[in-house]
């Protein structure tokens, strides 16, 4: 993922837990039947779980990394 999006959050934002990359992997690992793969690249993973229904986990996880960007804010 090269394009960051726009996900404005307050200055006393929190990271979501279901944002987090252990969580991305858990719910791909969990949809293996439909052909999760946990060995996908991790922008694999995000547009997997987008079509498959989990579009604000996907949300939560581009959200943490805008926080977690000391440059997005400033």
């Amino acid at each position: 993922m090269e394009a960051k999006p726009v996900i404005a959050y307050s200055s006393n934002a929190l990271l979501s837990k279901e944002g987090e990359i252990g969580r991305i992997d858990y719910w791909v690992n969990k949809m293996w039947q439909i052909s999760g793969d946990i060995r996908a690249k991790n922008d694999e993973k995000l547009k997997f779980l987008y079509e498959n229904g989990r579009q604000g986990q996907v949300g939560m996880y581009l959200r943490n990394l805008n926080i977690r960007d000391d440059l997005f804010m400033n």
